[in-house]
C-alpha cells in the first residue's frame, strides 16, 4: 500500500483528480471560519440561494446520489457551483451515475466529485458519466486506484 499521508496529512480521506492525488480545498471548509470555499447541502442552498449566489464565494454543493435531477433546484444555477459532490450511499445504487450524466448534459463544467460507497471496478464508468474527481479513504492504495483509472483507454459504446 502506498503511503499517501505525506501528501494529504492526517486526513481520513484523500482526493484523486485526473488520476493524481491532490490537495482538497474543500476538506476543511467547516473548520476554517470565513473560508472562501463553501460546501453546502441542498437544504442550505434552497434556504439561502440568493446569499450564496451573490457573495464572493467558491461554492460547492453536496448531493446524494439518490436525488433526481428534476427534484433539485440547481439547474438554472449550475454556473454558480465550482464543485458538485455526489455521494453514493451504496455501490449497488446507480442513480448517482445518472445524476452525473444529466448534470454534464445540462452544462455543468466544474469539478464533479464522487464520494461514498463506490468500487474501483466502477471508476471507468464514473469517468464516462462525467466524474473527474474521487474521494477515497486514507487506507486506499493510490497505485491500484491509478491503475483502475487508466485501465481503459477506449470505449466501444458512448457513455
Amino acid at each position: 500500500m502506498s503511503d499517501i499521508n505525506s501528501t494529504v496529512g492526517s486526513s481520513t480521506k484523500f482526493l484523486v483528480k485526473h488520476s493524481t492525488v491532490c490537495d482538497d480545498p474543500w476538506a476543511n471548509t467547516k473548520a476554517v471560519k470565513n473560508s472562501r470555499y463553501q460546501l453546502v447541502t441542498i437544504d442550505q442552498w434552497l434556504a439561502s440561494k440568493d446569499y450564496y449566489s451573490s457573495n464572493d464565494l467558491v461554492l460547492g454543493i453536496h448531493l446524494l446520489g439518490e436525488y433526481y435531477i428534476d427534484d433539485i433546484d440547481i439547474l438554472d444555477h449550475l454556473e454558480v457551483f465550482s464543485l458538485i459532490e455526489v455521494e453514493f450511499a451504496s455501490f449497488t445504487d446507480g442513480r448517482g451515475f445518472s445524476l452525473a450524466t444529466q448534470l454534464r448534459q445540462y452544462g455543468f463544467k466544474g469539478e464533479l466529485r464522487a464520494t461514498g460507497d463506490f468500487l474501483l471496478d466502477q471508476l471507468n464508468y464514473l469517468q464516462r458519466c462525467g466524474f473527474d474527481a474521487f474521494e477515497f479513504d486514507a487506507q486506499a492504495d493510490i497505485t491500484v486506484i491509478q491503475e483502475a483509472l487508466a485501465a481503459f483507454s477506449h470505449s466501444y459504446q458512448s457513455g
